[in-house]
């Protein structure tokens, strides 16, 4: 019976190794093919301004410093020494510092070998295999279109929206905007026929040469003047009850209740001037008014010490509707963005927030500290988008889009 039963156990263990065997010979092992993330692929090079050469891959590319030694560069088939490798403001585009520097039309070649410890790498961790590129194969960069600069609303404080001729292809490669050759990234908007581009570029009245990149097209420019800010005028305190430039205007509704309730007025003149700009501390005050704020503990900031509106930037601020620019800064006389207004009004109306974005084409140039505001605004029918599905964040507030965004709020309140 001992040897039946030493036997017995014998064939089971056989049994289950076989199986288990068996089971590891069909079941699929995981390889790294299989989890495998794309190779960047190199797209374009560039001569760029300083004669340096640019290279442009097709994913974001982590740090390159320290790989200059595995790169090799000619230009007209004259060997030049690469300095350094540098990342740059541009997503997937890194600058090769070349110590003889190239010039417009010359032919550059370069030649990349893949080193065994530092490589150039996407952000995803992987590496750039062995390329040889030359410039002398690209095809001729195409004109790009003819940008024209704001004349309208172009003083210190004010968004500036540089227009151009319809031009989808163009517009959708722009890859970088540069204000006296300094790059202003994430503080500009771009829909097809407009770049709109934050106030805070331009701090003083002068000329600023603008540079916009795209993507196989030469470069635009254009010369921007921002003149000085005008003296700004206080808020008008008389309601004029027949205003006379707003008949037949789309906001004539919400204009004529907001001005019934004292919270905006319009001019001596008896004009309300419903396209004009509206300015951070106006909006403020009428947000105040409109919600009959207290004025709390209030904060006065260093640039509203003497500002006609101080008291109402104030009580704003006791009620959790505005911050500043920083502790000491609120601009004023600043023309409010439309996602500026997004947070306030969002904050007055005290809505509960709507996580994700609202759908609008441009939602990835919506600031960070802005999209929860923003979609809460559009969810709650605050605000709305541009015919053309656009949001258009960085762009300039009128007095009739106020209104209306202060009037829906007050009918969601009611």
């Amino acid at each position: 019976m001992l040897v039946f039963n030493r036997t017995r156990t014998w064939i089971a263990f056989f049994t289950t190794l076989v199986f288990i065997l068996s089971m590891a010979l069909i079941t699929p092992v995981a390889t790294s093919e299989d989890n495998a993330k794309p190779t960047p692929q190199l797209i374009s090079g560039e001569i760029t301004n300083k004669g340096d050469f640019s290279l442009i891959f097709d994913a974001e590319i982590a740090d390159p410093t320290g790989t200059e030694g595995q790169f090799t560069v000619t230009i007209n088939d004259a060997a030049v020494k690469v300095t350094a490798v540098e990342a740059t403001n541009t997503v997937g585009k890194i600058k090769l510092v070349l110590e003889t520097k190239a010039v417009a039309g010359e032919v550059v070649t370069v030649v990349y070998a893949k080193g065994e410890v530092l490589q150039i790498k996407s952000t995803d961790g992987v590496a750039v295999e062995n390329f040889t590129y030359s410039n002398a194969e690209d095809p001729e960069p195409a004109a790009p279109p003819v940008l024209t600069a704001d004349t309208t609303d172009n003083q210190v404080g004010a968004v500036i929206d540089i227009t151009f001729t319809s031009t989808p292809d163009w517009s959708e490669k722009i890859t970088n905007v540069k204000v006296d050759d300094v790059s202003i990234r994430d503080k500009y908007a771009v829909t097809d026929g407009q770049i709109a581009i934050l106030a805070e570029v331009f701090p003083v009245a002068r000329d600023y040469a603008i540079v916009v990149k795209a993507t196989g097209y030469q470069d635009a420019t254009l010369t921007q003047t921002i003149a000085a800010p005008q003296v700004e005028e206080p808020e008008p305190e008389v309601p004029v009850a027949d205003l006379n430039d707003i008949k037949g205007h789309w906001a004539q509704g919400n204009i004529e209740q907001l001005v019934a309730l004292g919270a905006i007025g319009g001019y001596p003149d008896g004009s309300f001037a419903p396209e004009k700009s509206i300015k951070r501390a106006e909006f403020a005050s009428v947000l105040v008014k409109a919600f009959k704020l207290e004025s709390g503990e209030g904060k006065v900031f260093a640039d509203t010490q003497d500002h006609w509106a101080k008291d109402a930037i104030a009580a704003a601020y006791a009620n959790s509707i505005i911050s500043g620019y920083n502790n000491d800064k609120f601009g004023p006389d600043d023309t409010i963005t439309r996602e500026q207004m997004a947070v306030m009004i969002v904050r007055a109306a005290k809505l509960a927030p709507v996580t994700g974005n609202a759908a609008f084409t441009d939602s990835d140039s919506i600031s960070a500290w802005a999209a929860e505001a923003v979609a809460t605004a559009y969810s709650n029918q605050l605000m709305s988008g541009y015919p053309d599905k656009t949001f258009g964040p960085a762009k300039g507030a009128s007095r009739a889009e106020a209104v209306t965004v202060i009037f829906n709020s007050l009918q969601k309140d009611s």
